[in-house]
């Protein structure tokens, strides 16, 4: 058609006709800036796949044209199965399901498809706001001149909120975003009946002021559930992260979860990162050979009930709980031997 590309053939394009148009006016070879629907046909269903490759690129050459299209319709015909296809400026396509015209209940599905579209005006079927034209406002020539609809660019430029644990820079710190986090959590169970449930490294960020004192921001309520709601019996089910989890959690328990798990995974979490460090200053490596005895190593890769048990051994008594000291570089952090 008129417009198109060199060598771009369309096998079916569906034009605009009023009510009270004739069939004089069909005599014409449209253009694709007159097209609002494309179809592509095939012989067969294993040329479907080309058939939308060549809808992508016949729908570009209607945006090129048509300024302000929308979005465009096309049809694809593999035999006797049809597809309607909407495809939007940024190659989106949505696809029907098949209607095989074959039958009766495809045949009726296609024909209130093409009856519903000419219900459709212009705008609703396909188009944005009209473009118009005047005359004599063309700097002086007296031909006509177009007026574009009015359109609005807009970008939504995005920053981080907070930042990660990892991003504290002493040991202090951590001690008032831990409390604050904690804090927020026991608001949260008794103001809102909200129970957590996934207390980890994951789920704290970090709010650093313009005078440099930190604050916290509690995050990630996926594994949340009310505590009035029936769920909060019910859901007894194995949640949260790995080295944090509390020791029914672990065993997957039938007992209801409590404000008590979440406090547990807290501890937890603290000699986690006291072993392994809270910044890149005092990170360590699980390689590190001075770790190498520790069970709390297998807090991330052993099984749930190795990991149960070896928590158990050390909340039983204070006599697993011998304090080592940490490198000389940060004294003031210790390892625990667990």
């Amino acid at each position: 058609p008129e417009g198109s590309d060199g060598g771009t053939r369309i096998d079916v394009g569906l034009v605009e006709m009023s009510p009270d148009g004739t069939l004089a006016e069909l005599d014409k070879s449209p253009g694709c800036y007159e097209l609002f629907a494309v179809i592509e046909a095939k012989c067969s269903v294993s040329g479907e796949d080309e058939a939308f490759e060549q809808l992508l690129l016949y729908t570009r050459q209607l945006y090129a044209l048509q300024h302000d299209r929308r979005f465009a319709w096309g049809v694809i015909v593999c035999g006797s199965s049809v597809r309607v296809c909407l495809l939007g400026p940024n190659e989106a396509v949505f696809a029907s399901t098949v209607m095989d015209v074959a039958t009766g209940p495809g045949r009726k599905a296609f024909v209130e498809f093409l009856v519903n579209c000419s219900f459709c005006d212009t705008n609703n079927l396909y188009r944005g706001l009209p473009i118009t034209t005047t005359t004599g406002n063309d700097g002086g020539s007296g031909g006509p001149a177009l007026i574009w609809p009015s359109r609005e660019h807009r970008r939504i430029v995005m920053r981080p909120v907070d930042e990660p644990l990892r991003f504290l820079e002493s040991l202090p710190e951590l001690i008032i975003v831990l409390h604050d986090v904690m804090k927020c959590h026991g608001a949260v169970v008794e103001e809102c009946r909200i129970l957590h449930r996934d207390i980890s490294t994951n789920i704290i960020l970090v709010v650093r002021l313009e005078s440099g004192r930190v604050r916290d921001m509690l995050i990630d309520f996926d594994c949340a559930i009310d505590m009035e709601g029936s769920e909060g019996e019910a859901r007894t089910e194995m949640t949260g992260t790995q080295p944090f989890m509390s020791v029914l959690n672990l065993e997957n328990s039938s007992v209801k979860r409590t404000a008590l798990d979440d406090w547990e995974s807290l501890l937890y979490m603290v000699c986690w990162l006291g072993t392994y460090g809270i910044n890149e200053h005092t990170q360590r490596k699980e390689d590190d050979s001075e770790l190498e005895d520790l069970t709390i190593r297998e807090w991330r890769y052993g099984s749930f009930d190795k990991i149960a048990l070896d928590k158990r051994k050390h909340l039983d008594t204070l006599g697993h709980s011998k304090p080592t000291s940490w490198p000389t570089s940060t004294p003031r952090l210790r390892i625990m031997s667990c």
